[in-house]
């Protein structure tokens, strides 16, 4: 049985299967975490708020609410016996892989980043343009000081995170890709 309400999730309550990350052991921390696969449709299983954000409004973002979902055995990824030897594992004090949910978002965040970056790069475009064609005191406003530093600023911090972006999708590629 699972309980309880996942925040933020894409496509949340309306995606054919949800994989949900839920404790099982609860002493364990995050080492007592396993990963359910959740068909739509599962009693229980619903769609809380659905968030209204500020950028990215093509994609659904949702709470997920999971009310007495009862998850039968062959839905928990990777199966139970190598569930329980990660759990035993951990209750001998021994290494355990990294989680699959940290590996993914580590792995998509760096694109999600240079997607940000292009779209602060289209703003700030959109403000050079503005600032050359907006005339006050029959001069465009880019002449003022003020608004040629903001650009400018605008414009090194957008390289700066654009810089960042590239380094981060480096160095989530596996080693032997890096090296070899």
């Amino acid at each position: 049985m699972i309980n309880g309400t996942k925040t933020w999730i894409t496509n949340g309550g309306i995606a054919d299967v949800h994989v949900i990350v839920a404790s099982v052991v609860p002493e364990l921390g995050a080492r007592g975490h396993a990963s359910f696969v959740i068909p739509r449709g599962t009693p229980g299983l619903s769609q809380g708020q659905k968030f209204k954000k500020m950028g990215i409004r093509a994609s659904h973002t949702a709470e997920v609410v999971l009310d007495d979902v009862r998850v039968p055995g062959r839905c928990l990824l990777g199966g139970k016996e190598r569930l329980d030897e990660r759990v035993a594992r951990a209750r001998e004090g021994g290494s355990s892989a990294s989680q699959a949910a940290m590996a993914t978002f580590e792995a998509s965040r760096p694109t999600v980043a240079a997607q940000a970056v292009g779209i602060a790069r289209a703003a700030y475009e959109y403000a050079l343009e503005y600032a050359k064609e907006r005339k006050q005191f029959d001069r465009p406003i880019i002449e003022n000081q003020a608004i040629a530093f903001k650009l400018a600023d605008m414009k090194t911090s957008i390289d700066a995170a654009r810089l960042l972006c590239h380094r981060a999708a480096w160095m989530g590629r596996p080693v032997r890709q890096r090296c070899g």
